[in-house]
């Protein structure tokens, strides 16, 4: 809820209170029709300080369910849009595929030795033989590489920077997707939210 919407609801609610604390006696002489009401009125001691506490409860009334509101207002979007995430931007564009964005998302996944293996930094049997020691040392399976001299420090830098690859630049490096498309698809994901069918919305 933007700011000119939450407070037009806070002065109408302030209004309201203001009417209904107005109205009340009427409704009561109305439906019990004795002094009652006019003893009600005149029980302040000065017309002054009644005013100020109607004042005072009225703004935090109106203050208190003008959050309440915003509160719900905001689970409830939320609960009905999600924020969309880039690959999902980019499929609900039709820039990539649903195989595209699996694939790329499995590469997200892949672990460090795979990285390494897929770079023939290292063998298979010399990831398999450092994932028995890893078992035995508890240690990351980074350390054991390097300890058994099968890679380097910067060799493993590499492959943490290439594991932790953003979804854009996996799919750019797929040549699925430009630099453009990206730029797009980013401003969506800021602005953009998604409904149960897959569509993307623009939020203000």
């Amino acid at each position: 809820m933007n700011t000119i919407s939450k407070a037009h609801l806070f002065i109408a609610i302030f209004s309201l209170c203001l009417i209904f604390y107005l109205f009340l006696p009427v409704a009561y002489d109305f439906f019990t029709p004795s002094d009652r009401s006019k003893l009600w009125l005149e029980n302040s001691e000065s017309i002054g300080t009644e005013f100020i506490l109607l004042l005072l409860f009225s703004t935090l009334t109106a203050f208190g369910l003008t959050s309440l509101i915003d509160y719900f207002y905001a689970r409830m979007r939320k609960w009905r849009f999600h924020r969309p995430r880039l690959g999902e931007i980019m499929k609900s564009l039709d820039y990539i595929s649903e195989e595209d964005l699996r694939k790329a998302l499995a590469q997200q996944k892949i672990r460090l030795s795979d990285i390494l293996v897929q770079a023939g930094r290292i063998t298979p049997e010399q990831k398999d033989f450092a994932l028995v020691l890893q078992k035995k040392k508890n240690k990351m399976i980074g350390e054991i590489l390097i300890e058994l001299g099968f890679i380097t420090k910067k060799e493993l830098f590499w492959a943490l920077k290439e594991r932790h690859k953003k979804i854009g630049s996996i799919l750019k490096e797929m040549n699925l997707v430009s630099d453009y498309d990206i730029d797009c698809a980013l401003m969506l994901e800021k602005k953009g939210r998604m409904d149960k069918s897959g569509k993307i919305i623009e939020m203000l």
